[in-house]
């Protein structure tokens, strides 16, 4: 993925950071396409370089980390980015500083840096999803550092929500862990929901506020209580039309009852899977 400097840095082409549905609109009303999560591919280990390049629509940027820090060259659309964590993430012992860089004040780029490498870059712009699947309106992000791997360092519990496309609405989040310096999703959760109004028909009466749209899916939990972690699916019970209002959580299908799912780690698939009953 990467090649290092100072020769010209490699073009880094951006693997999706997480899934969400986002594409083309069926007729009107309809219920979403059920969720199928696969398993998540590992990409092979990729050495931490010093440099790396971030190509994503209009930005075409020079990334460089010295003791932690990153600097962003742009030839013309300008990056700005901002320290968003510090943790132990990869070998050797960090810390690794986790930067997300934003422009035209929207997140663009999730990066890892470690002293004078580059360990991971991520596109978040809202290309989001093995089809290439766009978001109109890109999605918030954050990221919080957790411990949730046994016998492991830190890992990373990004959340991404409100991307929007015509008709559209979903969010996504993950856990990630760094395994030879290279990031993979050990737990990932998302929602997609359709708008239910006339699409066809501008003049057509819209759906009632708190009716407007069908969603699928859930959400993590990601908690500490008493200095042990714990891991959870959450599937609000969403038995008919719901609106676009977020509880104090961030959530969509606030309000509903939510079955939880915990969930334990499996050494053997190296991802988080349904505790046992």
């Amino acid at each position: 993925m990467f090649s290092t400097l100072p020769a010209r840095p490699r073009v880094v082409r951006l693997a999706p950071l997480l899934l969400l549905g986002c594409g083309a609109q069926p007729p009107a009303a309809s219920a979403p396409t059920p969720i199928v999560e696969a398993p998540a591919e590992v990409p092979p280990a990729a050495p931490a370089v010093a440099g790396a390049r971030l190509e994503s629509g209009e930005l075409d940027c020079a990334l460089t980390a010295t003791d932690g820090r990153l600097t962003a060259t742009c030839a013309e659309a300008g990056l700005t980015c901002a320290e968003v964590a510090r943790a132990e993430l990869a070998a050797p012992a960090g810390p690794e500083v986790v930067w997300r860089c934003d422009a035209d004040e929207s997140p663009r780029a999730l990066v890892v840096a470690q002293a004078s490498a580059i360990l991971w870059v991520a596109d978040v712009s809202g290309q989001l999803g093995p089809g290439g699947a766009d978001c109109d309106l890109p999605p918030a992000i954050t990221v919080a550092v957790v411990d949730v791997v046994p016998d492991a360092p830190q890992e990373l519990y990004i959340r991404q929500t409100g991307c929007t496309s015509p008709a559209q609405l979903g969010d996504a989040e993950g856990v990630w862990r760094f395994v030879d310096g290279q990031a993979t999703p050990v737990a990932t959760a998302r929602m997609a929901c359709e708008w239910v109004g006339d699409t066809a028909d501008p003049d057509a009466e819209p759906p009632p506020e708190d009716a407007a749209y069908n969603c699928v899916g859930g959400y993590l939990a990601v908690e500490a209580a008493g200095g042990a972690w714990s891991v959870q699916q959450l599937e609000p019970t969403l038995d008919g039309y719901i609106s676009d209002v977020r509880d104090a959580q961030g959530r969509l299908g606030g309000g509903h009852e939510v079955a939880r799912t915990p969930l334990r780690w499996d050494a053997a698939s190296a991802r988080f899977v349904p505790a046992s009953p």
